[in-house]
């Protein structure tokens, strides 16, 4: 029986654990459906499908200010799209500026993970009391997604995904990388974006150098810009600044001393971000988005930093050079001017596109066509013909009046030199012979060299008129002064640029390499540059000599088919430097410059100024290269025996006809003037009788400058000059009448220079072969 109610009893407790294991069951099944169906409502009420996820680059890709600085490395714009942001390093910032920052705006940043829930607490039991929102516990990161990726709408759906979202970027970022992220994000107002803008905005330092006051002030700001930035509201900054110090000090972040030299600093406003533009800014912001393949827009919120080669010192000269009404021909009050000024490797050092600026306005130094004039000749025309066809500077060429295939260019004031050297033609801007050397090495030769020196012929009529400057359209004064810098670089052509290189975060993305191309001998190129210093000296350029520099210069001026001067040029460089300098009007309906305008008068003044602002003290000499020697030669000689053949100066040719030249060790010349010499017996000496049976005594004259002496001896040895014979040329013959029958004679002749003396005698040769001669009765 007892064994009968304990096995009932077993049962019965077996009963009871089942029936509470499914009780259990359906418990945590419904408690589990109460949580799901929970985040079912919640999720749909609060509309987490459309939360936003996560992106980092919605800040990091924030739009960031491209900064431009010169070639020694100085600030000269900060230019921005709608953004106004400089984007720095966490790690230069002094700990007192990020702990500001903190104090302000998040005090237990470095405890939380995104959220402070005990901020949370104090912050709703404060509203509790007050009644209201009277204290808000956003944490930075909270502060930071609500820029960056939510509305400014205060929901309290939005409040969940910007806490979600902020636990998020705890999880991705470390918390200075996020407090770096916050610090360049923000907006402080007065359109500064991010700590570095701020700074230099409203006290006119970087970041790294902002005092505790001033550190403690931005910070302040963040919280409302429009209440508490200084410009607005002076004495409400102030306060708020010394709100955020005193947190800092009850945090113990800065001690009471430095809290007390905080409060009373005095807050100055000084502004130190340039934004200022000009034509080369222009110029290189055109240059860095074709580097970059980007838009204006886009580069100027990209935060690149680029470095140009702007010399801002040069730049500045050449700015009021151009702007200066002085330095304009009387009467030409509506003229424009154009300057570029290159390092000889192509490095733009100053540009100014016209006489005033106004932003993103037209600029005459790169975008404008204009004929160049003379200034073409010798890109076109004379280094060419050098470097292809031998052509020297003591090469002669003939300035007369010429039918070129009925092309019929003429000189200015219709004057004329005759025969005259290169160099001479070249320094006084001579016509004729420049388009006689483009005929002459042909149209094909002269544009294909002056490509490869930049200049374009695109849409250009192509005929002989090229070498006086008639084109079409024209070159800008850019293409004029990379051609000209080719010269000064000893004959090696660098496309002209403004930017040496990019940088991006720090990190360089773009870095330029020269790649000069030779299109010139070094030592043709510096023959060039010595005839261009001639005309800087005693040429059209003379004006340059002023300037006691060592400089080489081509003036070009351009008249229209009313003879009104059009266009004004002058090209100039030293060792270091090339400049174009035009001067003109945009459109004829403005008329003309004054009639006798030259480029040697007007431009070339201009660039006389410009160098010698550039110059303190005298520059070094243009080198001479190793293949090019300095020649003396006669310069009497070029109508030698009417061959044009260039001879060298002997010891005894007069001084006023030597002449010191240059030349390339394969265009020297080789042979003496033999005429300057010590005077050589006549050669081909014979003889034969004539039909009356006298001697007739033969030579060859090889100048008829000489003065021949017959001489004829007898057996007793005894000389007879039997005659002197003047101005002979090729074969000479002499019949002898005094000769007789039936004696012998010997006969021989020497040259006599009419010119060349010792001890007061002419000098005279050797006898020449003696004759005998037997007569017979």
């Amino acid at each position: 029986m007892k064994r009968m109610e304990n096995k009932t009893g077993n049962t019965s407790d077996l009963s009871k654990k089942k029936r509470w294991r499914i009780a259990l069951q359906v418990i945590l099944l419904l408690f589990t459906l109460s949580i799901a169906v929970g985040l079912i409502i919640f999720a749909k009420f609060f509309k987490i499908d459309e939360w936003h996820s996560f992106d980092p680059s919605l800040i990091t890709d924030a739009d960031c200010s491209t900064a431009f600085y010169d070639s020694c490395g100085n600030e000269i714009s900060i230019l921005h799209s709608s953004e106004n942001r400089i984007f720095i390093d966490i790690t230069s910032l002094p700990s007192y500026v990020k702990y500001a920052f903190i104090s302000a705006e998040d005090t237990r940043f470095y405890e939380h993970g995104g959220v402070d829930i005990v901020r949370i607490c104090g912050a709703a039991i404060a509203d509790i009391k007050a009644g209201g929102n009277v204290q808000g516990a956003s944490t930075i990161g909270q502060q930071l997604i609500k820029l960056s990726h939510l509305s400014p709408d205060k929901t309290f759906e939005r409040k969940l995904e910007e806490a979600y979202l902020s636990i998020q970027m705890e999880h991705e970022f470390s918390k200075d990388e996020i407090l770096e992220m916050y610090l360049n994000y923000v907006y402080f107002g007065g359109g500064f974006y991010g700590i570095e803008t701020a700074a230099r905005g409203y006290f006119g330092v970087h970041a790294c150098e902002l005092s505790i006051a001033q550190a403690a002030q931005l910070a302040g700001i963040v919280k409302a810009p429009s209440r508490y930035a200084p410009h607005l509201n002076m004495e409400k900054s102030i306060g708020r600044r010394n709100t955020v110090l005193g947190l800092m000090r009850d945090y113990e972040r800065i001690t009471d001393e430095e809290y007390f030299n905080a409060i009373n600093e005095v807050c100055e406003l000084k502004n130190s971000l340039e934004s200022k533009e000009s034509f080369f800014l222009d110029h290189a912001i055109a240059e860095t988005c074709s580097i970059l393949n980007l838009d204006r827009n886009e580069l100027l919120k990209s935060g690149y930093s680029v470095y140009t080669t702007l010399d801002t010192s040069a730049d500045t000269i050449a700015q009021e050079l151009v702007s200066d009404s002085e330095n304009y021909p009387n009467g030409a009050d509506d003229a424009e001017g154009a300057l570029v000024l290159l390092k000889n490797n192509g490095s733009i050092a100053a540009l100014v596109g016209g006489r005033e600026y106004s932003s993103q306005c037209f600029d005459r130094a790169s975008d404008m066509e204009r004929q160049p004039g003379s200034l073409i000749k010798p890109i076109i025309c004379y280094a060419p013909a050098m470097e292809y066809y031998g052509i020297t500077a003591a090469s002669i060429l003939d300035d007369i009046p010429k039918d070129f295939d009925g092309y019929r260019p003429r000189n200015s004031g219709d004057s004329y030199s005759g025969r005259v050297s290169v160099r001479t033609a070249l320094a006084n801007s001579l016509n004729i012979p420049a388009v006689e050397l483009l005929d002459y090495i042909g149209l094909d030769v002269g544009i294909g060299f002056a490509e490869d020196m930049g200049i374009s012929f695109d849409d250009e009529c192509i005929s002989l008129a090229l070498a006086l400057g008639g084109f079409t359209y024209g070159v800008s004064p850019l293409e004029m002064a990379g051609a000209y810098a080719a010269f000064a670089s000893g004959g090696e052509y660098n496309e002209p640029f403004s930017i040496q290189r990019i940088e991006h975060k720090g990190k360089i993305v773009y870095e330029h390499e020269l790649e000069p191309k030779r299109v010139l001998s070094e030592g043709n190129a510096f023959i060039m540059t010595d005839m261009l210093e001639s005309a800087a000296q005693t040429g059209t350029a003379k004006l340059l000599a002023e300037t006691g520099l060592h400089i080489a210069a081509k003036t070009g001026t351009n008249l229209d088919s009313n003879g009104d001067v059009r266009d004004a040029w002058t090209a100039a460089y030293t060792g270091d430097y090339t400049a174009v300098m035009w001067m003109g009007m945009d459109d004829s309906s403005l008329g003309a410059l004054p009639a006798g305008t030259t480029g040697g008068n007007s431009a070339c003044v201009v660039l006389s100024k410009l160098f010698s602002g550039i110059y303190s003290q005298e520059n070094d000499i243009f080198q001479i290269p190793e293949d090019v020697a300095c020649i003396s030669i006669d310069t009497s000689s070029i109508d030698y025996m009417g061959t044009n053949l260039l001879l060298l100066a002997t010891a005894y040719t007069p001084e006023a006809d030597i002449g010191e030249e240059y030349f390339t060790i394969d265009t020297v010349p080789h042979q003496s003037n033999p005429f300057w010499q010590y005077p050589e017996p006549p050669e081909q000496v014979g003889w034969y009788f004539g039909i009356d049976g006298k001697p007739v005594i033969t030579f060859i004259s090889d100048d008829e400058r000489y003065t021949y002496k017959i001489i004829r001896a007898d057996d007793d040895g005894n000389e007879l000059c039997i005659s002197t014979l003047n101005k002979c040329i090729g074969v000479v013959e002499y019949r002898d009448p005094s000769a007789m029958p039936d004696n012998s004679y010997t006969y021989f002749i020497k040259k006599i220079h009419p010119n060349l003396a010792e001890n007061g005698k002419n000098l005279e040769s050797k006898p020449s072969r003696s004759l005998r001669v037997i007569m017979y009765g």
